[in-house]
Formats: C-alpha cells, structure tokens, sequence
C-alpha cells in the first residue's frame, strides 16, 4: 500500500487572518504605489523646498542688514528700498531719508517719504517715528496747528512711547505759539500719565521754565 501524503492541514483562524492581511497589503501596495511613492515625493519636495524658502529668506534680510549699514546718502538708502521693499532696514532707510529730506528743506518730498513709509509699514514699531516726522514738517512749514492736531491724535491712539513723545512735542508747540496754559495742561497730562518715566521729568522741567518766564 503505498504512502499517501496528507492533505495540507487547514490554516487555524489566526493563521488565515495573518495571511490574509498580509495579502490585502501587498495588493493595495502593488495597486497604489506609485501613488505613495508620488505622494513621498511630493512632501520630500515641499520639506526640501520650505527649508530653501526660509534659507533664502535669511540670506535676504542679511544681505538687507549688510546694504543697510553700508548706505550713508539718500541714493544708498533708496537703494536699500528699492532692492529689499518690506524690511526692517527698508524701513529704517525710508525714515532716514525722509529726515534727510527735511534737513535739506524739501519739506513736501520729505512728508510724501513719511506718507509712503507708513502706508508700506502700518504696523511698524517705528510708525511713531514717522508721526512725528510729519508733525515737525508741518510744524517747520509755518503750520503749528496742523502739527498740533497729528500730534493729538497720537497722544491719543500711539502705544506709550509714541505717546509721550507726541505730548512733549505739542507741549513745545504750544509753548512756542504763546499759548501757556495749554502747554501747561498738556505738561500735566504728561506727569499724570507716565508718572515715573522720562517723559515726566522733562515735562516738570518745562513747567518749570515757564514759571521762571510767566507773569
């Protein structure tokens, strides 16, 4: 009687699931490979390109910072504008050429830059800056109260020390168009405000001066 060989015993239940596991994978990896692979790709690409991105975009403002501390004229600062526009030393440039400007007695060239700064830089820590600047054109131009209304509306809506700049600078305003008891009111404002800053110093100081001069 010959030997027969036995039936292939059938799997058991855990058997059969690892193996039929096993075979979903493999089909769903041979029927979307190339869609993984493609997908890898694209995300290896998007990490390779973001680190790129942010690599230039540091080699740009270092090279903005080293263009910046060269320039030394208003063609050197607008240059600086011109190649690196929304930079910090873009900003920087714009408000010293506008003081430049002012310096040279273009007072309408230098309100424009001051203009064209804050609509490039409206939330720029240097916006303060640039408020002041245009109040002391308008102030050099024979316009004391048009300096003293920028000057009030930001005292008004300035953060402090934009604040209290604007305070001081209408304080000497005022005092410079004789209208004391303003100035006054204004050094007041500026010692109730800000209490301990330097800004109230000066203002008690000033007060001081006008009681030396007042009747």
């Amino acid at each position: 009687m010959k030997n027969r060989t036995a039936p292939p015993s059938a799997p058991s239940p855990d058997e059969r699931n690892f193996t039929d596991e096993n075979l979903g994978v493999e089909l769903f990896w041979e029927k979307n490979k190339r869609a993984i692979i493609a997908g890898l790709v694209v995300l290896l690409i998007a990490g390779l390109g973001g680190g790129a991105w942010m690599a230039h975009h540091q080699g740009v403002a270092a090279n903005a910072r080293r263009a910046f501390a060269l320039a030394d004229s208003v063609e050197g600062w607008q240059g600086v504008v011109k190649r690196y526009p929304g930079s910090v030393p873009a900003a920087s440039s714009q408000l010293l050429i506008a003081q430049a400007q002012r310096q040279s007695g273009d007072l309408k060239a230098s309100s424009e830059t001051y203009e064209a700064f804050l609509a490039g830089f409206p939330r720029s820590p240097l916006e303060s800056l640039a408020r002041l600047g245009q109040a002391g054109n308008e102030a050099a131009g024979g316009r004391s109260q048009q300096a003293v209304e920028v000057l009030r509306e930001m005292g008004a809506s300035a953060q402090s020390f934009g604040a209290q700049a604007a305070l001081l600078m209408e304080g000497q305003l005022l005092v410079a168009s004789d209208r004391p008891s303003e100035a006054q009111k204004v050094f007041d404002d500026v010692a109730t405000e800000f209490p301990q800053s330097l800004a109230a110093r000066v203002a008690r100081a000033q007060k001081e001066r006008m009681a030396l001069i007042l009747p």
